[in-house]
């Protein structure tokens, strides 16, 4: 799930996450049937570069060290990637997102909009965190009575050698 959401983030980077509508309000009255056309459009590298794309490949690649070697502590890691990237979307990408710039300069009734690209973001990054918080469940150590049983059965297999019988020949 993690390696899923990790790369739905980094695809999500290439694509528009916002847009300047033009001439909106002549649009009005047929919003149903057009949309009013969008300019500035604009990619979430634009807004903050690649720094995403590194949190996603850390995330993925966190997790599958946390999977191997079952350490719980780095599953919580990939939480907090997901934190890093939603903080990331929420504090760069949506006030930029949301600013119509020279736009509103260039014509009139621009309204700037926030695209599929900004919502693909935020769900990716939301099922970091939610992968995280699920790898750190999976890898939990065990309780109760099937904790008292591996520890017996480790106790068990460490068992003392047997002496060898003199004249054995083995």
């Amino acid at each position: 799930m993690v390696v899923a959401a990790a790369a739905c983030l980094v695809l999500s980077q290439f694509g528009d996450y916002r847009g300047v509508e033009v001439g909106q309000p002549a649009y009005a009255d047929v919003a149903a049937i057009a949309a009013p056309p969008q300019r500035a459009k604009e990619t979430p590298v634009d807004a903050h570069s690649y720094a995403l794309v590194a949190v996603a490949a850390a995330a993925a690649g966190i997790a599958l060290v946390a999977l191997l070697r079952r350490r719980r502590r780095l599953s919580l890691l990939v939480v907090l990637a997901g934190i890093a990237a939603l903080a990331v979307i929420l504090l760069v990408d949506m006030p930029q997102g949301l600013d119509e710039g020279d736009a509103a300069l260039q014509y009139e009734g621009a309204h700037a909009t926030l695209n599929d690209g900004f919502y693909a973001e935020v769900a990716a990054a939301g099922g970091l965190i939610l992968g995280g918080l699920a790898l750190a469940l999976h890898l939990r150590p065990a309780r109760g009575p099937a904790r008292k049983r591996a520890r017996a059965g480790r106790r068990r297999s460490r068992s003392p050698k047997r002496p060898r019988l003199a004249g054995s020949g083995s």
